[in-house]
């Protein structure tokens, strides 16, 4: 008899699932980013990069913030339904009130760029009309996904193994090891 186990995992980033998927042995359904919308969708943050103490110049502060509100008043004037560019709006309003008058560090920096990658997708969708699955290209790889996997407890095993090894990337190596941690919940030999 062959037995099998799914697990639902949520909060990784994108970086992550590409690494997961190489594991071509494992069954795979991943959060669309052509069919949802990624507002909701934050960025993963390495503990490497929020660990530094590093800060950036005022003045890349400024700049930063010149772009976002650039491309937010290009989606003011979208021909777009008002509920939706409210929303976006919103957003955006809301992200650069966080960096207005702030010296960045490190993991701001990584913070910020990802909003205004955002800010750009919005404007590639509401105000260049492009599709999502396009418009999704300037979105980072560390951005917060969902995905479903599915496997043999052999190749699961095999999957375990691997990436709870010491020099695995520590976002993989987490899932792994949560993932051991629930199979030996449930009275299976990992």
């Amino acid at each position: 008899m062959t037995v099998s186990a799914v697990f639902f995992i949520d909060n990784v980033s994108r970086t992550m699932t590409h690494q997961l998927v190489r594991h071509t042995a494992l069954n795979y359904s991943q959060r669309s980013q052509r069919y949802v919308r990624e507002d909701q969708n934050l960025l993963i943050i390495p503990p490497s990069i929020k660990e530094k103490d590093i800060n950036l110049p005022d003045s890349i502060t400024g700049h930063y913030i010149e772009l976002i509100q650039y491309y937010k008043s290009m989606v003011e004037k979208a021909d777009a339904k008002d509920e939706l560019k409210k929303s976006v709006i919103s957003r955006i309003e809301s992200s650069v009130q966080k960096f207005r008058d702030k010296k960045l560090s490190l993991q701001d920096v990584y913070t910020i760029t990802d909003q205004l990658c955002e800010a750009v997708y919005d404007f590639s969708v509401y105000v260049g009309k492009v599709k999502r699955e396009d418009a999704r290209f300037i979105l980072p790889h560390g951005r917060k996904t969902t995905i479903v996997v599915s496997g043999t407890l052999s190749w699961i095993r095999d999957f375990i193994a691997k990436r709870t090894d010491p020099h695995a990337q520590w976002e993989i190596q987490n899932v792994a090891n949560q993932m051991k941690q629930l199979l030996q919940e449930q009275g299976i030999d990992v």
